[in-house]
């Protein structure tokens, strides 16, 4: 069980820098990047959704710490 929650810890981790890398501290982001999704969520929708994703990976990860700390 040590093994998968590392293993996914790892994969988070990942997923977590790629969240980071899209967004833009000024705004722009993913915003900027793709029509499709200024069309379908809006400039304000698309950073919420980011930033609540970064925040509920952030918390897997410190979650997965305490579980492995624990062994």
């Amino acid at each position: 069980m040590f093994t998968i929650s590392l293993i996914l810890s790892a994969v988070i981790s990942a997923f977590l820098v790629l969240l980071v890398f899209i967004q833009n501290p000024k705004g722009g982001g993913l915003n900027s990047s793709f029509l499709l999704g200024n069309q379908i969520f809006g400039p304000k929708r698309t950073n919420l959704v980011l930033e609540r994703l970064t925040w509920s990976f952030a918390l897997v990860i410190a979650i997965f710490s305490i579980y492995a700390n624990s062994f």
